[in-house]
């Protein structure tokens, strides 16, 4: 019987740690690397929580890919002993002739999800926190809820040392060089480590590593806020379920971790950088009161007036959704351009990553993230 394959994870931000766990989990001798330690606040895993959304306004073809990864959620927070995911039920809001609707509507109908349609009044009178007008609609998924971010990124990393994964932190990969005996991975300091297979999950750091041909990145800094509540006891898990809504871009609100406030992410990046290396982690100031305006309008019982603010980066594709796939030398596997609503998935990303690198392929819903897509069409490019 052949040895199982050694494999390199480079980057064990949220796509990394989970690939290190998912591979720790079958026996691999795999060994991660990152500059930082897992749960880091630099990459797109900052600030606390995320959000598990299955009525998906991107489309309904995701809606598979999340119920697998709904199913690796609870397989971590049963080893880990965590709780890392609370089912609050989630509110998506809007026109029902929007894109955003669309989207919802098409995903909980075609995939037969747990669902409630109300109308603008009927959603005011259940949930009087959040804003519905008479010629929106709301949808109540109730397969929709809240992550702890950094926690189940170093939960991940964690359960995989613990199942004999092996973490490298404090030098950068620069460098992954393909030869005949296996796959050398090159740091910074000069470190140099042949591996049978390597994935490279490094974010919006992925463009910045030798030897990997990716399609076009978008890196872009964003912005996630906390206002505090009148009300606090309005806005506890239990009973307030997520909003999110079409305002112009996608406007979500959601319970937090202190009990005092909510959290507010606007999606609309703030700059486009040209390296993730030039991210400014402060708050562009023009951009506070525009985001206050959205929770004067559409939150009123949190005080408009920001208490805390968070800037991440992330990397978007041109079409917005994932790559996962091998690179032109299959030993190689890739994992870039989550484009700002990967989190969810991760665990089952990575659980489809470490098929791609044992097996070569998968039985995982991932075929429409391979990155010939962008050569086969050109206005992706």
């Amino acid at each position: 019987m052949a040895a199982a394959p050694r494999v390199a994870v480079v980057g064990t931000g949220t796509m990394g740690a989970m690939t290190l766990w998912q591979l720790a989990r079958r026996g691999v001798t795999a060994v991660g690397y990152d500059r930082w330690a897992p749960g880091h606040a630099f990459g797109g895993a900052g600030g606390e929580t995320r959000l598990f959304r299955s009525a998906y306004a991107e489309g309904p073809e995701y809606v598979p890919l999340l119920a697998a990864s709904l199913l690796e959620w609870r397989a971590l927070e049963a080893e880990s002993r965590l709780g890392l995911l609370d089912l609050t039920r989630g509110l998506m809001v809007g026109r029902p002739d929007s894109r955003f609707m669309r989207g919802v509507l098409a995903s909980v109908t075609e995939n037969d999800l747990p669902h409630e349609v109300l109308t603008g009044r009927q959603a005011r009178g259940r949930f009087p926190e959040t804003v519905v007008t008479d010629d929106e609609i709301a949808v109540l998924d109730e397969r929709s809820g809240v992550l702890r971010a950094e926690v189940s990124v170093s939960a991940a990393a964690r359960k995989a040392v613990d199942r004999g994964a092996e973490l490298r932190t404090g030098d950068r990969v620069v460098a992954v060089e393909p030869g005949p005996d296996g796959v050398t991975v090159v740091t910074a300091s000069g470190g140099r480590d042949r591996f049978d297979r390597i994935v490279v999950a490094a974010g919006a750091w992925s463009n910045r590593i030798d030897g990997i041909d990716l399609p076009r990145l978008d890196v872009q800094s964003i912005a996630v806020h906390w206002y505090p509540v009148r009300h606090p006891e309005r806005f506890t898990p239990d009973r307030f379920p997520f909003v999110c809504r079409d305002a112009g871009v996608d406007f979500c609100v959601w319970p937090t971790a202190d009990g005092a406030t909510v959290k507010v992410g606007l999606a609309a990046g703030l700059e486009h950088l040209a390296s993730a290396d030039d991210l400014d982690q402060r708050m562009p100031d023009e951009l506070v009161p525009v985001v206050d305006e959205y929770v004067r309008r559409y939150v009123p019982d949190a005080v408009p007036a920001a208490v805390r603010h968070a800037v991440q980066v992330d990397a978007w594709t041109a079409d917005h959704d994932f790559i996962v796939d091998t690179a032109d030398d299959d030993r190689i596997v890739v994992l870039a351009g989550f484009s700002g609503h990967g989190f969810k998935m991760s665990p089952v990303i990575g659980r489809a990553a470490a098929d791609l690198a044992l097996d070569g392929a998968t039985s995982l819903p991932v075929a429409r993230f391979r990155a010939d897509r962008f050569a086969r069409n050109p206005t992706l490019r």
